[in-house]
């Protein structure tokens, strides 16, 4: 007769530990209980998911807007993700800084190949049919993609914001 095991199920305790919220101060960690509590807890960059564990000196975003300069709503307008851009976007940056046998951050990069990389990701997003159908419908189908290069500065964080490319 085998011994009794503990009623342990790792996936389960793992679930669980993903949805805890940690507040400060004072420290308070309390599990999502609701579901406002959930998407605060699964809130990027402050998530306790683990591929989420590592974060860059100078992390940046990525946004798009049309040739006027108004934001496009990535999820509604283009029918994608904005994390999925910015991972186009990232590759593109990481193909190129290869190629060119660089080394340092993605974000000191120069912007010529910030507008390679740029361009190109333009291009893949509007490849798709859903883009295609969203820029049939605009005045001006061309797009922007623009960069916010995030860093820590004497006075708390820096925002710096440039566009990359248009197509």
């Amino acid at each position: 007769m085998s011994p009794p095991r503990f009623p342990y199920n790792p996936l389960l305790a793992t679930g669980l530990l993903s949805f805890v919220l940690v507040d400060y101060p004072p420290l308070q960690l309390r599990f999502a209980s609701d579901k406002d509590m959930v998407k605060r807890a699964e809130f990027y960059p402050l998530s306790s998911f683990s591929m989420y564990s590592t974060f860059s000196e100078t992390p940046f975003l990525v946004f798009i807007t049309n040739p006027a300069g108004q934001k496009i709503a990535i999820d509604s307008s283009l029918k994608t993700h904005a994390s999925e851009l910015k991972k186009t976007y990232e590759l593109q940056l990481k193909i190129l800084k290869k190629q060119a046998d660089r080394d340092g951050r993605l974000t000191d990069l120069p912007l010529e190949m910030k507008a390679t990389a740029g361009r190109r990701t333009l291009e893949l997003l509007k490849a798709r049919p859903s883009v295609r159908d969203f820029l049939a419908s605009q005045p001006d189908p061309r797009l922007q993609l623009h960069e916010i290069i995030l860093s820590a500065g004497d006075d708390g964080i820096e925002r710096r914001e440039q566009q990359v490319a248009e197509l």
